[in-house]
């Protein structure tokens, strides 16, 4: 009986070593994926820094045009781009040209009490400078109750 207790124990014992040995190996690996996921969670918040910077960096191009009325079926692009040259008639040409992407805000809802939004998207720096400074003193925009900002 003696004997058979022996065994026993020594395959106890034998088992009790193995489970802590993995129980080692788990701890190690646990570390290494602690310090993985560390590293990544610095990384990805570098990204999303870099990300919003990139974001407000092509948001620069843009100009918000307020106040244009809409109708359900119409061409905005069309629409604004005769605004923009009506502000600066010196430059129709810059200005068709240097327009790029013209979309409105939101759904359009034909009981609107407030017009959307325009977002303008401009490829040339100058041509939205030029837009943004003759937008301070245009008859035009204040005639029609229009703002860009």
């Amino acid at each position: 009986m003696i004997n058979h207790n022996t065994v026993s124990i020594d395959a106890l014992k034998k088992s009790i070593d193995f489970a802590f040995a993995k129980v080692d190996s788990l701890k190690t690996d646990m570390k290494v994926v602690k310090t993985t996921t560390e590293k990544n969670e610095q990384k990805l918040s570098e990204l999303e820094l870099k990300l919003n910077d990139a974001e407000r960096y092509q948001r620069r191009w843009n100009l918000r045009l307020h106040g244009v009325p809409e109708e359900k079926q119409e061409d905005i692009t069309a629409k604004v781009i005769n605004i923009c040259c009506s502000m600066v008639p010196d430059a129709h040409a810059k200005i068709r040209e240097d327009i790029d992407i013209v979309h409105q805000l939101g759904r359009y809802q034909e009981n609107m009490r407030r017009s959307r939004t325009t977002i303008i998207r401009i490829t040339n720096r100058s041509t939205r400078d030029l837009l943004w400074k003759k937008a301070k003193t245009c008859e035009y925009l204040t005639k029609n109750k229009l703002r860009l900002g």
